[in-house]
């Protein structure tokens, strides 16, 4: 009896890691707490102006919950002084985003990570999640390209800001972060036209998938 105590404690000790691992990930701040508080006009259509907080505490957390699953970095709490950033959070008709993150090297070259959870996913739960993944460089047309859109859109230096349409309708959101300018957030649901679905398109399109 005493020679199974080690082995029970053994696997104590392991069940105790996992979980501390899962909660740590779990614990990783995304999102500024200030933006479930912070209130940005919008105009919807071209010309219906509306305004609301720029992300909800339980959107805040389901996001989170998502980046987490993907294994995401937050950008929010990149170090102070790193390279910029900038992530594409897709959301269109179906559970998990796709998420295509961009991050500039010390060279000025860009590298793509995109990444999704596989439909079966759903149907496995947590522990049969299916990974889709894609990572490489982007080649100097696609980097002047994007450079283009992103000084168009003016997310960098423009205060964090959200705006909703139809419940379901396509949701795209945009992170950056700038070594000066510090970090951004901007969501836009039913973004038809303008600079940020401009640039969230073409960060889409550059993955190839058919999503």
């Amino acid at each position: 009896m005493s020679r199974g105590l080690p082995i029970v404690f053994t696997f104590g000790l392991l069940g105790a890691a996992l979980v501390a691992g899962w909660y740590s990930n779990r614990q990783t701040l995304y999102f500024p707490p200030e933006l479930n508080t912070t209130v940005s006009k919008c105009v919807l259509e071209g010309h219906f102006e509306s305004e609301g907080i720029v992300l909800e505490k339980l959107e805040a957390f389901w996001l989170s919950d998502e980046l987490a699953d993907l294994g995401e970095p937050s950008l929010y709490q990149r170090a102070a002084g790193a390279p910029r950033a900038v992530r594409l959070i897709w959301l269109s008709g179906s559970t998990h985003p796709m998420i295509v993150r961009l991050e500039a090297g010390e060279d000025g070259r860009w590298t793509m990570t995109a990444r999704t959870l596989s439909p079966l996913a759903d149907q496995q739960g947590p522990e049969g999640t299916v990974l889709n993944e894609v990572v490489r460089p982007l080649s100097v047309e696609e980097r002047e390209s994007f450079e283009q859109l992103l000084e168009q859109s003016d997310l960098m230096e423009s205060p964090s800001s959200g705006c909703r349409g139809a419940p379901d309708a396509l949701s795209v959101t945009i992170e950056t972060f700038d070594p000066e300018e510090g970090y951004r957030y901007a969501h836009r649901q039913e973004p038809w036209y303008g600079p940020v679905f401009d640039l969230g398109t073409f960060m889409y399109g550059l993955v190839g998938w058919d999503y």
